[in-house]
């Protein structure tokens, strides 16, 4: 009996050894290995992740098909997830998909998970996707630039899909006596459109009035119709860096794409008219032609008496604050009083200015600056290493920025302090003048030091051409 027991004993405690061995090794298996350099390892895995991608003909597939970058779009998905299965728990990342070459849009972070990261070191790989060839029967071009940002802590939840396509109010009847509202836009900290509050609103018309189809409003029961259509004539198309300052004779105009060569990329355009077709009253409603919108309906039959429903125009902006827009109050339907006319432009802009709501008239508008490095060499010296990187600094808000004065400071193991103000950077840069929507760069800026822990921070302040002080700086940690 007492040899049995001894044998029990030895089993139970090697069945202990093996639960304990097991549990460390799980543990240990989900944990970053201390012993590699961070930037090393950071390199590796997100090295390891675009290569995956750049080599799977699907997942470039989905790279070069990417519309928007959200839930919505099943390509930015597929990406999103696959990319999310790679990266180890205890790591937080996101991604962008850009297009190459774009001359407003730099493939930065978004800006609710850069400020939700300010205390977080970032590391940043990227690739370029620009064709995929297939069997050569069906092949797909449309370079992209595909960014993966990492970051050791928890992951941020800022990805979503649009539930809208336009940021504007959509009216329509519920019923006879009921309009309905739908507001389309941003209306929280994401980078999505989304409809406002439970996404529809109702109000009843007053006693006596009937909900307009088409024009989702109010008024009184119509015996005769009529239908003001306008429709978009196209007027003029080109391929300049500025195509608002070709539009500005025109109703309007918009970017359609790119053209000329990579090092010298400008904007394809097009500006055009809108006219109107005008119906004549009839008992029925009739249908404007084909191809043309319908912008007002309802024929107003003048009344023995009436009142003004409007003294003055209206002015507001349009969503990106480059054209005033007016509602002109008039009397459109001869009938002695004043009414507010269809929205239309009252006018452009132009490049350096931007819309005041509720005014006709423009105001300088402020520069955007922002300053990022591109990493390059690193050379190790007997006492220390020089780390050599490209300076940028980019303005995107169409307004020119003088640099001023700029100045490096450092927070290392044994070290905190500030190099002097330097009040002319043209030396580096080649200039100290920024155009709109420009950049100028310092492609062999470098730091040395010999220290386990160090950050160097640039910072530029400058002058737009409005007279606004501007401000941009980086941090590279090593």
């Amino acid at each position: 009996m007492k040899n049995k027991r001894g044998w029990m004993l030895i089993l139970e405690a090697t069945i202990a050894v093996l639960i304990v061995s097991g549990v460390l090794i799980t543990v240990y298996s989900q944990q970053v290995d201390r012993g590699i350099d961070p930037v090393d390892y950071y390199n590796s895995l997100q090295g390891q992740i675009l290569a995956d991608v750049s080599e799977r003909s699907d997942l470039r597939l989905n790279v070069l098909n990417v519309e928007s970058e959200d839930l919505g779009d099943g390509n930015f998905t597929t990406l999103n997830d696959f990319i999310g299965g790679k990266i180890p728990e205890s790591f937080g990342y996101s991604i962008r998909v850009c297009e190459l070459g774009d001359e407003v849009d730099y493939c930065k972070m978004r800006a609710p998970i850069f400020i939700a990261t300010m205390d977080k070191d970032i590391y940043v790989e990227e690739i370029v996707v620009s064709a995929e060839l297939g069997e050569g029967t069906d092949a797909v071009y449309s370079p992209k630039k595909l960014k993966l940002f990492v970051w050791e802590g928890e992951d941020i939840e800022v990805d979503c899909f649009n539930e809208c396509e336009v940021e504007e109010t959509i009216f329509g009847c519920k019923d006879e006596s009921t309009i309905s509202k739908r507001e389309c836009g941003n209306f929280d900290n994401d980078f999505c459109l989304e409809y406002a509050g439970e996404g529809e609103e109702f109000e009843d018309c007053e006693e006596g009035k009937e909900c307009i189809e088409g024009l989702g409003l109010c008024d009184e029961p119509l015996t005769t119709f009529e239908l003001t259509c306008s429709k978009r004539v196209i007027t003029e198309t080109g391929c300049v860096h500025n195509f608002d300052d070709e539009c500005n004779e025109w109703d309007g105009g918009s970017r359609t794409g790119s053209c000329g060569p990579w090092y010298n990329r400008k904007d394809s355009y097009q500006c055009w008219n809108d006219e109107e077709v005008i119906t004549e009253c009839s008992e029925e409603p009739v249908s404007c032609p084909e191809g043309v919108e319908v912008a007002r309906s309802g024929c107003v039959i003048p009344a023995e008496e009436c009142e003004d429903s409007c003294s003055a125009d209206v002015y507001s902006c349009d969503g990106d604050d480059a054209k005033i827009l007016v509602k002109e109050c008039k009397d459109l339907n001869e009938d002695g009083c004043l009414e507010l006319d269809n929205v239309k432009v009252f006018k452009s802009c132009g490049t350096g200015k931007m819309c005041v709501a509720g005014s006709s008239v423009c105001m300088d508008k402020t520069a955007s600056l922002s300053a990022s490095y591109v990493m390059g060499t690193i050379a190790n010296t007997g006492g220390g290493t020089y780390y050599y990187y490209t300076s940028i600094i980019s303005e995107s808000a169409g307004v020119g920025v003088t640099i001023g004065s700029r100045q490096k400071c450092y927070v290392g193991t044994y070290t905190n302090k500030c190099d002097a103000i330097k009040y002319n950077i043209a030396t580096d840069y080649g200039t100290n003048y920024i155009s709109s929507n420009g950049q100028i760069s310092d492609p062999i800026s470098y730091f040395w030091t010999d220290e386990p822990a160090w950050t160097t921070t640039e910072t530029f302040l400058g002058t737009d051409d409005n007279g606004n002080s501007v401000s941009a700086s980086y941090s590279i940690s090593i």
